[in-house]
């Protein structure tokens, strides 16, 4: 399989890709997170400023406003607790794509901006009216120019469904000894952590213990090769 064949990966994304050195799937899934961010489940008036929240209710219809410089689209978030302010900046096309009455899974950080609580540039995802938000811890990646972290996120999740089970090399008597997780499982949590209140496996820590493991085993291995290397080259 080919990164063209990953859903989401078109010509600009795959040319993106390979300028910063994604040429290959693998090379696309072993692009880890720079750091991780927890989304709490609340409600609008639970919330608390500064938080990054998850939170589910209906939205009104976008309106945007002009400035000099900038555009300004405003929308109304509900729930049965209360409402706060929605805010994008020069992003028109969000009065067209928002349905309103629809319920919305909406992520953001909570701000205050005089006595107007709101979220800048939220993430909005559909969801159906009795779905149920859970804290998320969701990964950060460093972002490839016009290619950003949420991005990658989505094309790297949609790699991870297409992609089997991957090999490990290492042999399972060293796992146990060392008591480490499956390279397969390990990846897949990097990318996808549970929330602490979900765990019920294997955690973020298991898989980056695996994930550093694997980094100094490869470099204890070549130090090794290059050292008996050396010694036959020196043999008389």
């Amino acid at each position: 399989m080919q990164l063209k064949d990953i859903p989401g990966i078109g010509e600009k994304t795959l040319s993106s890709l390979e300028k910063h050195g994604i040429a290959s799937v693998h090379d696309l899934i072993t692009y880890f997170p720079r750091t991780y961010r927890t989304y709490r489940s609340t409600s609008s008036r639970e919330a608390e400023a500064g938080e990054w929240i998850s939170i589910v209710g209906t939205l009104t219809r976008p309106i945007s406003k002009h400035g000099a410089h900038v555009t300004t689209q405003l929308a109304t978030f509900r729930d049965a607790s209360g409402s706060l302010t929605l805010r994008w900046f020069n992003m028109p096309y969000i009065t067209r794509s928002i349905s309103p009455g629809e319920t919305y899974l909406v992520r953001g950080q909570l701000t205050i901006f005089g006595n107007t609580r709101q979220i800048v540039s939220p993430q909005l995802s559909k969801v159906t009216p009795d779905y149920s938000a859970s804290d998320e811890m969701m990964p950060i990646y460093t972002s490839f120019g016009m290619l950003k972290s949420g991005n990658l996120r989505k094309i790297i999740a949609a790699a991870l469904v297409a992609t089997p089970p991957i090999p490990d090399p290492l042999d399972q008597q060293i796992r146990e000894t060392n008591q480490l997780i499956d390279l397969d499982t390990a990846i897949r949590i990097i990318h996808s952590p549970p929330a602490r209140s979900d765990l019920a496996g294997p955690d973020l820590e298991a898989a980056i213990r695996r994930l550093a493991f694997d980094e100094l085993y490869v470099l204890q291995k070549e130090s090794l090769e290059n050292s008996e290397l050396n010694k036959v080259k020196t043999t008389p």
